[in-house]
């Protein structure tokens, strides 16, 4: 690669010589400045950081499952993240920053495996473990539209497992496509990989002295080895492995990131974000991470080097 490079670098000077002969005066005028900004763009291929930790979310509202690896599709993102939800009686989605059902954050989720087909286990104290098996609800083409978002019904008994916790009547659903976070009900096409570097979580763990846990950000990788806010300012079209990846938006944060890992609410990490974050110019929440299109597909493992195309 240093040596394509380097040929890459050979060709620009070549071209440059004859097209204007005059390169060695143009370079004691100080111009080198100038070649050297033509040059920069060539400079790629640069590693920037690790994958710490890959993280799927089975059901969107209930805690993630880290993983060893996950394949990544263009139009799907992280394949099966957040495709299963809990939609309310109104038929919007359950979110915990509206509702006082934190007692889901308890939930624990495990998987059958490092697959999107892996069967999905759901334990709470108390109550005999669920096991949703994604076979049994992908292939069915009957879909139910709620708010202009269509899913299909997972079943009677999952649904009933979680409206027991909830307290109220909940369904448990199987969105077919993605769904933006940004909203309610609003589909979204985004094939949206979320990132969050771990240097950027310890900045703000110093700031607010607190321990705060990562999973309340819900990322779907973790990143090391490179400077604080770095995926969010620098960041412009990576590679994880064979799969790459362009910015697509920084990470807007809510409410959610109060509720720590056990179902406890505590309020003063979204105030402490709002004074430590850097604001997006026109909602003017705070950004913490960055949302990442998928521009080739492939598999993102644990210890991948990430690299800098642009």
């Amino acid at each position: 690669n240093e040596y394509k490079s380097y040929l890459r670098k050979m060709d620009v000077f070549a071209e440059l010589f004859q097209r204007y002969g005059a390169l060695p005066f143009l370079a004691m005028n100080g111009s080198l400045q100038i070649l050297h900004a033509l040059l920069r763009p060539l400079v790629t291929n640069k590693e920037v950081g690790l994958v710490e930790t890959v993280f799927v979310h089975p059901v969107r509202a209930l805690p993630p499952v880290a993983v060893k690896e996950w394949p990544v599709a263009i139009g799907d993102g992280f394949v099966g993240d957040k495709r299963l939800c809990i939609l309310e009686e109104t038929g919007l989605r359950l979110k915990h920053k509206n509702t006082k059902s934190v007692d889901l954050y308890k939930v624990k989720v495990a998987l059958q495996g490092d697959s999107p087909k892996s069967k999905i286990v759901l334990s709470y104290n108390g109550k005999d473990d669920l096991v949703i098996d994604p076979k049994s609800y992908d292939k069915r083409t009957s879909p139910i539209e709620e708010h202009d978002a269509k899913y299909v019904y997972v079943g009677d008994k999952e649904s009933q497992w979680l409206s027991d916790i909830v307290g109220r009547k909940v369904r448990l659903m199987f969105c077919p496509y993605s769904l933006s976070d940004g909203s309610d009900n609003i589909p979204s096409g985004k094939d949206n990989v979320h990132i969050l570097g771990i240097p950027t979580l310890d900045d703000f763990r110093e700031f607010t002295n607190k321990r705060v846990e990562v999973d309340r950000f819900r990322p779907n990788i973790t990143s090391t080895h490179h400077k604080s806010l770095d995926e969010l300012r620098k960041w412009k079209r990576i590679r994880i492995g064979t799969v790459e990846l362009e910015v697509d938006h920084g990470t807007e944060r809510c409410l959610i990131t109060c509720l720590t890992n056990g179902g406890l609410w505590d309020p003063d990490v979204f105030e402490s974000l709002k004074r430590w974050a850097p604001r997006d110019p026109k909602s003017n929440k705070p950004l913490m991470g960055s949302y990442f299109k998928v521009l080739k597909p492939g598999i993102i493992r644990k210890g991948d080097v990430i690299v800098l195309m642009q």
